[in-house]
């Protein structure tokens, strides 16, 4: 199927227009691939790094605080640190609660963290039995304490009694007897002095055993030598209390030492736990950093394949536009060409010019007219041409007649059969210069008349060359078009860009707080460091995508300037039909100035078949109007030679025309 020039420019420029929404298409869907990328990574991943972050840090001030309460002695200061200690695994067991939610596609991770979570569980009853063991141990000090200051005070009571008896007593018996008491009790206190100091409660207790039973024995035998010493019978049972029964003295060492060593051992299996628990959530971490290492991958590879897209579509689009543009001006520049060349011809009035028209558009139709209308000033011109030979050879007759009609006055009086002879054949020649002028005079009329509908079809054809140049003129504000939409097209970049500016800022002020948090913070920093980096790219990214809708803009207006200038010369095209015009209308003044003549030689026909009709009837007054007579072909002659004139005038006229 044939298509016409205007529908070849704008199938061209839907294509030009197809290419353009492609490579914005392109681009589009590459940066909503990277913004999703972007948006897993901020949304999803990188508020799972900061949960798992957030969740060690609770945990380990968790572990400081518990031990920060293991250091305190006073009860207050115990119960505030374990309220702070709560409060701590309340809040890392919100954390992993928290973080339950945003692993709900990610089962791998959320496996990990119920196992964190079951670790922590395990972890805060583990804690719990260690505080409970600190709460009793501190119990079992106090009243340690408590007995300590009870055994000195009985003791040294004792021991005053004693002293006072021996240096007041009489009784050598007792003497010695208090002596062997005083004795036993000072090695029980000694026992216990080197326990204190040396913390030896195997050998406290082995000391102990073997003297069981000895204080008491020296007490009976005391009893015995002195029944004074009754008065110290409650302490003496007081202090064996001490060192032998349950509620005694040496049994609260023995109970403080075995609270003592359940709390170590429970603190052991409380780091134990606590490593584990560290181990899972760093595990859990590496896992959520693989994952957002994963999720940068994924954005980086969607930021490659953009580029790479975008790259090729905009290369792809450059030489789609570079081969319309050339296809256009091809289909435009040579019949141009060949109408410029024909008509040129015409202009120098070759009239065998014959434009192409087996061409099925709009440049075949205009080719059509024109041949049309060069046909018919062809035809034109030939009739002249024709009646202008006749013209020619009628004003030479006459030219002749008058010559010989002078001669005839001039013999008149001796050749009177002569003049009348010449007379009759003088109105013969008039008669048909006579018939000549009629005919010249209706080809003058056929031309004019076939003047005039040239200028008409001049006319279509200008207008039909106007409206190529208001099409040619409608693309051109098309593609004009084209380029706003490329401005648009900058004005997105330029808010995707001000959006990376934003995130990079965001990234630089989470980098700063993570900078302001110490050790805390190092891993939110490494995670805003990417985040920025990211953006980063993103702005480059935009930077790449504005460079080439620059370059797209620049083909765009090469296409501008190329449909300028065909508009340009479209117009050209105008004003060389205007001047075909304008030569048509100098061409129909000649034609009305040729009528004008052809009916003055027929005017002068007539008078001069009038003039010989006088002749042959008033051949009798001859000699009378010989005056008439000679003035009559005088004037036949001055007619005659201007008549020639004029038909050599119009013989070089259409000397011009090559038909």
């Amino acid at each position: 199927m044939s298509l016409k020039l205007t529908h070849k420019i704008t199938l061209g420029f839907a294509a030009l227009v197809i290419s353009i929404l492609v490579v914005g298409g392109g681009g589009l869907v590459g940066n909503s691939n990277i913004y999703q990328k972007l948006n897993h990574i901020t949304e999803d991943t990188l508020p799972i790094l900061v949960g798992s972050f957030n969740q060690m840090i609770e945990l380990q001030q968790a572990n400081q605080n518990l031990y920060i309460t293991l250091a305190e002695e006073d009860s207050e200061k115990i119960a505030a640190s374990t309220k702070v200690f709560e409060a701590n695994l309340k809040s890392f067991s919100a954390k992993i609660k928290q973080l339950a939610p945003l692993l709900e596609n990610q089962p791998e991770l959320s496996e990990k963290l119920a196992g964190v979570e079951k670790l922590s569980q395990d972890y805060q009853k583990q804690a719990a039995s260690v505080l409970k063991l600190h709460n009793e141990r501190l119990v079992l000090s106090q009243r340690v304490t408590e007995q300590e200051l009870d055994l000195q005070g009985k003791a040294d009571s004792v021991s005053g009694w004693t002293q006072r008896y021996i240096s007041k007593s009489r009784n050598s018996d007792g003497v010695i007897a208090a002596r062997n008491l005083t004795r036993s009790m000072t090695k029980l206190r000694i026992q216990i002095t080197n326990y204190k100091r040396g913390g030896d409660l195997k050998t406290l207790n082995e000391r102990v055993a073997s003297n069981k039973g000895d204080l008491t024995d020296k007490y009976a035998a005391f009893t015995k030598a002195e029944l004074k010493a009754q008065q110290v019978n409650s302490l003496i049972i007081a202090l064996d209390t001490h060192f032998n029964k349950e509620d005694g003295l040496i049994n609260l060492y023995n109970r403080k030492q075995q609270t003592l060593d359940e709390l170590n051992k429970q603190l052991t299996n409380t780091h134990q736990l606590l490593k584990k628990v560290s181990t899972a959530a760093n595990q859990f971490i590496e896992f959520a950093k693989n994952e957002a290492s994963t999720a940068e991958t994924a954005a980086q590879e969607a930021n490659s394949l953009s580029k790479g897209l975008i790259i090729a579509l905009s290369v792809g689009t450059t030489a789609f536009a570079v081969f319309i543009a050339f296809i256009t001006i091809g289909t435009i520049r040579k019949p141009l060409a060949q109408f410029t060349s024909e008509l040129l011809k015409l202009r120098d009035g070759d009239l065998t010019v014959s434009f192409n028209q087996a061409r099925k558009d709009e440049f075949g139709e205009l080719a059509e007219s024109l041949n049309t209308v060069v046909s018919s000033q062809r035809q034109i011109l030939q009739e002249v041409a024709k009646g202008s030979e006749n013209l020619s050879v009628v004003a030479q007759t006459n030219s002749e007649i008058s010559q010989l009609t002078t001669g005839a006055m001039q013999d008149q009086s001796q050749q009177l059969e002569m003049a009348s002879s010449a007379a009759l054949e003088m109105e013969s020649s008039v008669g048909e210069v006579a018939n000549h002028s009629a005919t010249t005079l209706d080809a003058v009329h056929q031309c004019e008349s076939l003047s005039h509908e040239v200028n008409n079809n001049v006319g279509e054809t200008l207008k039909s060359i106007k409206e190529q140049a208001a099409a040619i003129n409608n693309a051109v504000d098309v593609s004009n078009g084209l380029a706003n939409y490329s401005t648009e097209i900058d004005a997105i970049l330029e808010t995707i860009h001000a959006i990376a500016e934003q995130t990079n800022l965001l990234a630089l002020n989470a980098a700063i707080e993570a900078a302001r948090a110490g050790d805390h913070g190092r891993g939110f920093a490494v995670v805003a460091d990417e985040v920025r980096g990211l953006a980063s790219r993103t702005r480059n990214s935009t930077d790449e995508i504005q460079e080439m809708i620059e370059n797209m803009k620049g083909s765009i207006q090469e296409v501008v300037t190329v449909m300028q200038n065909s508009y340009d010369q479209a117009q050209s095209c105008v004003g060389n039909a205007n001047t075909s015009q304008e030569s048509l209308a100098s061409m129909n003044e000649s034609i009305s100035n040729i009528r004008l003549l052809n009916t003055q030689i027929e005017d002068a026909a007539q008078q001069q078949r009038q003039a010989v009709q006088e002749v042959s009837t008033q051949l009798n007054s001859i000699n009378h109007s010989a005056s008439e007579t000679a003035e009559g072909a005088q004037e036949a002659s001055n007619s005659s030679d201007q008549l020639l004139s004029i038909s050599n005038k119009q013989q070089d006229l259409l000397k011009r025309f090559t038909l």
